[in-house]
């Protein structure tokens, strides 16, 4: 074999390598595709494989960092517990899309959910309020944060009677400590009142629930105002009534984030059968 013959035979073989190597390199956009699909189907260890191919091929892609945050987080929330791996490498590459894009509203909210499930309350509400600033009419974001304005301030009522000696139904208008629970409490629980009472959330029956449940919170730092406490308590019913309406025609609920559980404290005594009765 002569020598130029010997030369294009090793550059044919070589161009033949290069080829089935290429062929076999992740494509970032290919990988994006699997790894989104993959997340779509609820694959969740297969869509973390290819994603972060995805983000090791183009680092700098908030696209790729938000949907293996996203997968991370899954891995996460759908456990009865939360493995440290899972729920540190949502964290980081959340961090990573915001870095990346500070105003990302959907990683702001990721990010605001996991914070919630892993029970940080403080940064859950930092996140969510940053999404608010992003996004005003964001239903989410305002239902969210609703949400945390009640379960932060309710705990404390709770909490605070039971020191003082109330039962859980009886109220505490008339009790020496009201007033400082009232100071305590009161903010929490007018911006939960008006974040769930935005026109976004008008037709959602769990909001519903959660606002007359802030309407029961509100009677009860209603200090010595007997007249008040009963005006927040029948507004509370009357939104009940409404909300037992609302889930009795709009069905079965879709899938639902950690977020969006029912709340805690159990509604008006004839308003009962609504949550926890056929009805619901």
């Amino acid at each position: 074999m002569g020598y130029r013959q010997s030369g294009l035979v090793l550059s044919l073989f070589a161009s033949l390598v290069t080829s089935t190597v290429n062929s076999q390199t992740p494509n970032a956009e290919t990988e994006l595709k699997l790894g989104i699909a993959a997340y779509q189907k609820y694959a969740l260890q297969d869509a973390i494989a290819h994603l972060e191919h995805v983000t090791s091929l183009q680092p700098e892609d908030a696209n790729g960092h938000y949907y293996l945050a996203l997968a991370n987080s899954g891995m996460c929330t759908d456990h009865t517990w939360c493995e440290k791996r899972w729920s540190e490498a949502a964290i980081r590459e959340y961090s990573r899309v915001l870095e990346l894009d500070p105003s990302h509203k959907e990683a702001l909210k990721g990010m605001a959910y996991l914070s919630y499930y892993l029970a940080r309350f403080d940064e859950a509400q930092g996140y969510y309020r940053r999404a608010v600033a992003v996004e005003p009419h964001d239903a989410e974001a305002l239902f969210g944060l609703g949400v945390l304005d009640f379960k932060t301030s309710w705990q404390v009522v709770m909490e605070q009677k039971a020191r003082h000696g109330f039962r859980p139904e009886q109220s505490m208008i008339h009790g020496t400590m009201c007033n400082k629970i009232r100071d305590e409490n009161l903010p929490k629980v007018a911006e939960g009142i008006e974040l769930l009472e935005s026109p976004e959330l008008r037709e959602d029956a769990d909001a519903q629930a959660y606002l007359a449940t802030l309407y029961q919170e509100r009677a009860e730092l209603q200090c010595g105002d007997a007249n008040a406490y009963r005006h927040d308590q029948k507004l509370a019913r009357q939104l009940w009534h409404r909300v037992c309406k609302m889930w009795s025609t709009q069905g079965p609920r879709p899938t639902i984030l950690p977020y969006r559980v029912i709340p805690s404290p159990p509604p008006p005594e004839d308003e009962k059968v609504c949550m926890f009765g056929a009805v619901r």
